[in-house]
């Protein structure tokens, strides 16, 4: 199962109503498709980026949901 992941979802600079979805201390400033893929090659998790119907619509697709969890829940 692939979790889906924008990369709004841990921007520091947009508000829990613009989508963020982690607290602050463990967002990050403006990150791109490329970092969070530079991440995931990281920690070893398998990962694609898409370009959806609309070129600003990218996104990751991290495998293992303990990602979104730790990041999430701590937020």
């Amino acid at each position: 199962k692939w979790i889906v992941m924008y990369p709004v979802y841990i921007n520091s600079k947009k508000t829990m109503a613009e989508g963020r979805r982690i607290g602050l201390a463990k967002a990050c400033e403006n990150p791109t498709c490329a970092e969070i893929g530079d991440c995931c090659s990281y920690l070893k998790l398998p990962f694609a980026i898409e370009v959806g119907f609309f070129v600003d619509v990218v996104l990751i697709l991290v495998l293992f949901s303990f990602l979104l969890r730790n990041l999430i829940i701590d937020g």
